[in-house]
């Protein structure tokens, strides 16, 4: 869910998109995306100069305090949960490689016929380059999503920087 959102995001900022003119060193910028990012889950709104935060599916508003809570636990543990998936797909294929190479070891360890031995280790030397070529193929896609999503799930990380961001929406939101 997060990765499919960042990467839409990422798409828009890219050639000219709705989104290209974001720069991240711009306060008012990371608003923006910050808003953009999380449109569906929270919404921001400014009532009387008092920003509204508001948990889009359960329809409540939040503190401040119950914001960073969401912020720093609930959307922090589903990225961590999104990342470790992406980890865990690349450690399964690990794993069936170690046990191709300890089949590997067996067969010429336990198998007395030569030829035996030799179709064998033929046959398990295929299953692990297949195997190594996936985890490589895998590794190269997977690796830089696990690095987008620690990004984004490391931002903002401790409350001063959260209300201040929260304090400059107030603005963007007061003048867009």
């Amino acid at each position: 869910m997060w990765l499919e959102k960042i990467k839409k995001l990422q798409n828009e900022q890219k050639n000219f998109g709705r989104l290209s003119y974001i720069n991240s060193r711009c306060e008012l910028h990371l608003c923006i995306y910050m808003i953009e990012l999380l449109k569906d889950i929270i919404d921001f709104q400014l009532n009387d100069d008092e920003l509204i935060i508001k948990l889009v599916k359960e329809d409540r508003i939040l503190s401040r305090d119950e914001f960073l809570y969401w912020w720093q636990i609930t959307r922090h543990n589903e990225i961590y949960k999104e990342e470790t998936m992406l980890v865990k797909s690349i450690h399964k294929i690990q794993k069936e490689i170690e046990k191709v190479k300890k089949l590997i070891s067996a067969a010429e360890d336990n198998i007395e016929d030569p030829d035996e031995i030799e179709i064998k280790v033929k046959e398990l030397s295929a299953k692990h380059d297949k195997l190594a070529n996936e985890l490589k193929e895998k590794t190269s896609i997977i690796k830089p999503d696990v690095k987008i999503l620690e990004g984004i799930r490391n931002s903002f990380p401790n409350k001063e920087i959260l209300d201040l961001i929260l304090n400059i929406m107030k603005i963007y939101l007061k003048y867009k």
